[in-house]
């Protein structure tokens, strides 16, 4: 009688210890699953530092062009408006050219 109930106490553990090491394999399985993806997310991560960064360098030209470009429009708007309020008749006076394409042969 106490062979048989420590078969069934052994047969029990052996059931046991089964299902520990398949938990165990699996549990591996997705450390390693973890472990690769987490050098792909490195990648990803990476690249998208590298675009980051090229996009602020992109801004920043884009900054610089646009005060470039808005200087000169200020200047412009500036000469107009002198023009615009010169009293000068010498603007009124000289003679306007015809184009090329109207002008009699």
């Amino acid at each position: 009688m106490d062979t048989i109930i420590s078969l069934i106490i052994d047969g029990i553990l052996v059931i046991l210890l089964g299902t520990t090491i398949y938990y165990c394999v699996r549990l591996n399985n997705y450390i390693a699953a973890i472990k690769d993806s987490k050098s792909e997310l490195a990648e990803v991560i990476q690249s998208f530092d590298e675009a980051t960064k090229r996009a602020q360098e992109s801004i920043t030209e884009l900054k610089t062009a646009t005060r470039k470009t808005a200087d000169q429009v200020q200047v412009k708007i500036e000469k107009a408006e002198f023009l615009a309020d010169d009293p000068s008749p010498t603007l009124l006076t000289k003679p306007i050219k015809e184009p090329q394409s109207l002008a009699k042969p």
